[in-house]
């Protein structure tokens, strides 16, 4: 959204006001960040329902100009998570020249892929699950059509089923203080290093859920024994399966839940379904 050097002075001040005022125009940015990103995966997904024939397609590529390039991987990453699809998001500038984002899933290689769609691409770099190109516009449309007849060789069909790995289940009773400091303490989480998710079968819900923002629900869960918040962003359409006394079987990563008071053990929902 801006220079990088605004963050930098804010770790360098020594004057507590003028520190407060950078934080806050890190916050202002932050706030329209958050809402350029919503717009834009909005338009993306808006895309994807109109030009994306899943039956032939098996790699999401979807080009606009003007799109900010400072989100372009956030969006790449929900369009990946909420379709199940390598994606490529690609904002034209002026000059027609394309800068993108890629995102892929397990089994196919996008690297790899990349490089064998290297005739139509100006540049690109990344590994197997996330990448950068850039591509001149008149080349978009044939690197789409190559890098998914490459798809069609690469990523059997099977593949395209989501699946989730669980570390180890554990009945919610173990989860303490202790464990999520433990589980804190291995951050940060990312590619090479990712956060471990549990799971826990027919545990029994408390409350109703809440539905916090465009689709976040929090809820409190329970084995009888210990009783947790649960928090699953964009998971509004599981409302139903959340009603008191109903038993769910849930994956999760363990956070510390910090807000306004002091810290406790939290659920952030990778998984719901029904112990029925």
């Amino acid at each position: 959204m801006d220079t990088a050097h605004t963050s930098l002075d804010l770790f360098l001040s020594e004057d507590p006001q003028e520190a407060l005022n950078i934080a806050k125009i890190l916050e202002r940015h932050n706030k329209e960040r958050q809402q350029m990103q919503g717009d834009i995966v909005d338009e993306a997904m808006s895309l994807v329902e109109q030009d994306v024939n899943f039956n032939e397609q098996k790699v999401i590529v979807l080009s606009k100009e003007g799109w900010h390039r400072g989100v372009l991987g956030i969006v790449a990453s929900k369009i990946t998570d909420k379709y199940y699809r390598p994606t490529v998001i690609i904002s034209i500038d002026e000059d027609g020249i394309g800068t993108a984002s890629a995102r892929s899933i397990d089994g196919f290689h996008l690297h790899n892929a990349l490089s064998g769609c290297a005739d139509y691409l100006e540049t690109f770099g990344g590994h197997a699950g996330a990448a950068g190109l850039t591509i001149k516009k008149e080349n978009i449309d044939p690197f789409k059509e190559l890098i998914n007849k490459l798809a069609q060789e690469m990523l059997e069909a099977k593949k395209l089923i989501p699946t989730l790995c669980i570390d180890c289940e554990i009945p919610l009773a173990s989860i303490n203080m202790e464990l999520a400091n433990v589980i804190d303490a291995m951050q940060p989480f990312g590619e090479g290093n990712p956060a471990p998710i549990f799971c826990s079968r027919q545990v029994i819900v408390k409350t109703y859920p809440r539905i916090m923002g465009k689709d976040t629900l929090k809820f409190w869960v329970t084995d009888e024994q210990f009783t947790i918040s649960a928090v699953g962003f964009g998971m509004a359409k599981y409302s139903g399966l959340i009603k008191p006394g109903a038993k769910i079987d849930l994956a999760y990563q363990i956070t510390l839940d910090e807000w306004n008071k002091e810290p406790t053990p939290q659920l952030i929902l990778k998984d719901i379904r029904s112990s029925e």
